[in-house]
């Protein structure tokens, strides 16, 4: 009888338990659960608008301050000048560097610019070169000096840029008589061409590699 009324007793304090419905929170997976799914997956943000860049226009780009002497159809991407420039000799000797000139562009300064930094010494022997490299701040490699085409380009340009740097209280293009800057083009032993802006194409006297014209560095963007 005192078993009978343990297995009584003990019948009644596990009933509640067993009656009692699961809590929808208890029970995610399962039926009777109201919660509504949550979205885990995460929005990417829009990219930013590319900056859009016009000619004549003073930018500074990272490391680069310059002046914009030519874009592409988007805006977004061109060349820049320095806005300062310096004047000395394409080079400290006579010698042909390559056969006739064959390893300089006409078209790409960079390029040009390559070539000029794996010569030996070439800081010592090649002071035009020597003066654009030290914009290459902090392991930049951009700037060089512009190619014959790419000072064609500036001409294109040329009544824009001098207004423009004019107006900022920098140094314009030097379009006199006898003014010419250094392209990265060589021609032979003894000379390198010239860019002069008042004829509007190669200079045509003293282009004797150690004689000092004005040199003005180029890079793209």
């Amino acid at each position: 009888m005192k078993r009978l009324l343990i297995l009584f007793i003990s019948a009644l304090l596990i009933l509640p338990y067993s009656c009692t419905k699961p809590s929808p929170n208890n029970n995610p997976g399962g039926e009777g659960n109201d919660q509504e799914p949550q979205d885990t997956s995460e929005v990417t943000p829009p990219e930013p608008p590319q900056a859009t860049y016009s000619i004549g226009e003073i930018v500074e780009i990272g490391l680069s301050k310059g002046i914009v002497v030519s874009v592409d159809t988007t805006g977004t991407h061109g060349l820049m000048i320095s806005l300062d420039e310096t004047i000395a000799a394409w080079s400290t000797e006579h010698a042909m560097l390559t056969d006739m000139g064959g390893e300089f562009s006409h078209s790409d300064g960079y390029s040009n610019m390559q070539y000029i930094k794996s010569l030996e010494n070439w800081k010592e022997l090649y002071p035009a070169f020597a003066w654009c490299d030290q914009k290459n701040v902090l392991g930049l490699n951009a700037w060089y000096i512009p190619s014959l085409d790419e000072f064609e380009i500036i001409n294109t340009s040329l009544e824009v840029i001098n207004e423009s740097l004019s107006e900022a209280g920098f140094q314009p293009l030097a379009t006199g008589a006898n003014d010419s800057y250094w392209t990265s083009v060589e021609v032979g032993v003894q000379s390198a061409y010239a860019y002069s802006f008042y004829y509007g194409e190669i200079a045509s006297y003293d282009l004797d590699k150690m004689n000092e014209h004005y040199v003005r560095a180029m890079r793209s963007f």
